[in-house]
C-alpha cells in the first residue's frame, strides 16, 4: 500500500509539472491574449485529473475516495461523501439505527393502512442493495462490513411490507456467474433487477395476478457498453469500458408505450418499450400489452430505471415519479386521484433510513 501510495504522489508531482505543455499543445491556436486568462488557461486541470485519476485506478488507488472507491479487479465503490454508505455499514446496526429502523416499520405500516381505506390490494418496499453488499469482496481489505447489517434488520423477518432483497440476492449470486450490477456506476443492471422483481412477486398474493416464470441468467445477455457514474466521478469513463445485462425478451421491446403527463392528461409519447428513467413529476406509462390489467403506483428512485421492463411488461398502467420529488400529501392525492390496485417503493440501501420512510401521510 505505501508504495503505490509513493507513486501516485510522483505521478502527481510529475503530472502537475506538464500541465502547461500539455494545454498548450493541446490549444495552442485558442490561447487567450491577457495573461491572467493565459495562465488559467495554461493551468487547467481537465486534462490533467483525467490523467490523474486513471492513473490512480490502474494502480488500485481513488484520486478522489470521497466519491469513489477503488475496488479488486476494476471494481469500483461509492465513497463516503454521499449518505455515508461505507461507515454506516462498517458499524452496522447499533441502538440508534435500531431505533431508526423500527420507527420506519411503523411508519410504513401506517401508509398501508392509509392505502388500503383507499382501495389499494397491497403494498411493498423494495430496497435495492449496495453493490458493496453484495459484492462485497470486491471491496479494499479495509471495508468489512458489519455482521449487524442494516438492510438485513430492515428487510428480513416477519415485516412483510419489506422485499427480502437480501437473502434473495444472496442466493442469486451463488447461482450466477453473470455480474448483477455494473463494474463502474453505482446501480444494478437488468439481472439484479429482475432478481429483486422476481423477490416482489414471491411476496404478493398471485391468485388474480399473471407472470412469466422467473427468468434465469440465459435470459439475458452482455455486451460492452460507456463507463458509468463511478468512472466519471474520477474522469475517467471515456478512457474505460464497462459490461451492461440486458434482457432477451422481445416480448418487452415490443411493448407500445403511451407516456402521459398525469397532472394534465396530456400524452408525451407513444413509442416501442426503452427503459424509463425516474420521472421528476408524476408520469403515467400505458403498457398495451401488459400481462395483468392494473394500475400501480410506483415511488421510485433511479434504480428503478432497470427495472422498468419488468414494471411495464407485468402492470398496464405504472404511474411513476421519484420519489425525493414528492411530499406527502402528494403521494396521498396521487392515491385518491389515480385509485391503484399496488403500491410499490422502490429505493436504494444507502436511502433506506432516510426521512422520507418517516414521513406522516
Amino acid at each position: 500500500m505505501k508504495c503505490r501510495l509513493r507513486v501516485f504522489v510522483v505521478i502527481v508531482f510529475i503530472s502537475l509539472l506538464i500541465v502547461p505543455a500539455i494545454n498548450l499543445t493541446l490549444g495552442r491556436n485558442a490561447m487567450p491574449k491577457s495573461f491572467p486568462e493565459t495562465f488559467k488557461k495554461l493551468y487547467n486541470l481537465d486534462i490533467i485529473e483525467s490523467f490523474i485519476g486513471y492513473a490512480g485506478y490502474a494502480i488500485g488507488m481513488s484520486s478522489d475516495p470521497g466519491k469513489v472507491v477503488v475496488g479488486h479487479d476494476g471494481w469500483l465503490f461509492l465513497g463516503d461523501d454521499i449518505s455515508s454508505p461505507i461507515t454506516t455499514k462498517i458499524r452496522g446496526v447499533d441502538d440508534k439505527i435500531n431505533s431508526t429502523i423500527n420507527a420506519i416499520h411503523n411508519n410504513m405500516y401506517e401508509w398501508n393502512n392509509f392505502f388500503k381505506r383507499c382501495g389499494v390490494k397491497e403494498f411493498r418496499v423494495i430496497i435495492g442493495p449496495d453493490k458493496d453488499s453484495v459484492y462485497s469482496e470486491k471491496t479494499p481489505a479495509w471495508n468489512r462490513q458489519s455482521d449487524k447489517k442494516i438492510l438485513k434488520t430492515l428487510t428480513a423477518g416477519q415485516n412483510l411490507l419489506f422485499v427480502n432483497t437480501y437473502d434473495a440476492f444472496k442466493i442469486a449470486k451463488s447461482k450466477f456467474i453473470m455480474p448483477m450490477y455494473f463494474h463502474t456506476d453505482t446501480h444494478w443492471n437488468e439481472l439484479g433487477a429482475v432478481v429483486a422483481f422476481s423477490a416482489l412477486v414471491k411476496t404478493l398474493d398471485g391468485s388474480d395476478l399473471n407472470f412469466h416464470a422467473e427468468p434465469t441468467e440465459n435470459d439475458f445477455y452482455l455486451k460492452h457498453s460507456r463507463a458509468g457514474d463511478l468512472a466519471a466521478f474520477l474522469r475517467i469513463n471515456k478512457f474505460i469500458e464497462d459490461q451492461v445485462v440486458l434482457h432477451k425478451d422481445k416480448s418487452i421491446d415490443n411493448l407500445i408505450i403511451k407516456k402521459y403527463d398525469f397532472e394534465s392528461g396530456k400524452l408525451i409519447s407513444k413509442s416501442k418499450f426503452s427503459q424509463i428513467g425516474a420521472p421528476s413529476s408524476p408520469v403515467l406509462f400505458i403498457s398495451n400489452g401488459a400481462l395483468n390489467n392494473v394500475k400501480v403506483l410506483w415511488l421510485r428512485d433511479s434504480f428503478g430505471t432497470a427495472m422498468s421492463p419488468f414494471m411495464v411488461q407485468a402492470f398496464k398502467e405504472t404511474l411513476q415519479v421519484h420519489y425525493g420529488k414528492v411530499d406527502a400529501s402528494t403521494i396521498k392525492n396521487l392515491v385518491k386521484a389515480f385509485r391503484p390496485d399496488y403500491v410499490f417503493i422502490t429505493g436504494v440501501e444507502r436511502d433506506a433510513l432516510s426521512a422520507f420512510y418517516r414521513k406522516s401521510l
